[in-house]
């Protein structure tokens, strides 16, 4: 687990390295350290189990009656998550339109890279945190679900603001106010369901 842990950090910050790149040839040079350098990991292995009967005192709203969700709709508190599914998979994302769900398959020796709510205001909505969740069949399917999470965040004391140079590649609107990282955790753990987002939080009212 500690190596896992180790590779999917040295995995992000490469990650993180070439988003900065494709945004300006010296921004990763400019940026990296001083925004990322004191970003920490931690991961989550995730147990979806299938409900009984008395249990499964509800479905969700689609038409397929035996589609329950394992984790409701939600996006990610980090600047990059990185899962890893298991063979059975599960893993739905909202479309850009917000319409329409697209089924994220397993692939063998594939991961799933999900830009978080972080990222997405650090960048000023360049990178976008898209809704996902987690959903289960139960028809034909005996026995657990499981997943590993890899999250990589800011410190809680760091102040999330997008760079100049980031916002340039906006039209020049800055979208997001600035914010603390640990003031946002905080605003999300406060809600017993998975909800509002960081676009709640902290964009600009003019911009809404």
């Amino acid at each position: 687990m500690k190596e896992y842990g180790e590779k999917m950090t040295e995995l992000c910050e490469k990650i993180m390295k070439a988003i900065l790149s494709s945004f300006g040839d010296d921004l990763h040079h400019k940026y990296y350290e001083s925004e990322f350098g004191n970003c920490h990991g931690y991961f989550r292995i995730n147990n979806y189990t299938i409900p009984s009967e008395q249990e499964d005192d509800h479905h969700n709203d689609d038409d397929d009656q035996d589609l329950i969700e394992g984790l409701g709709m939600h996006t990610d508190m980090s600047c990059i998550t990185i899962v890893d599914q298991d063979d059975i998979g599960g893993l739905q994302v909202r479309t850009r339109d917000g319409i329409g769900l697209m089924d994220i398959n397993p692939k063998d020796e594939a991961l799933v890279v999900n830009v978080g709510d972080l990222l997405h205001a650090w960048t000023n909505g360049r990178l976008r945190s898209s809704q996902h969740r987690v959903i289960l069949k139960r028809r034909g399917f005996v026995g657990n679900r499981f997943s590993l999470a890899f999250f990589w965040c800011f410190d809680d004391g760091k102040v999330v603001f997008a760079p100049d140079e980031v916002v340039g590649g906006c039209e020049g609107v800055r979208i997001f106010r600035s914010f603390k990282c640990g003031d946002y955790l905080r605003f999300r753990e406060k809600f017993e369901k998975v909800g509002d987002t960081v676009e709640d939080f902290a964009r600009i009212e003019d911009y809404r």
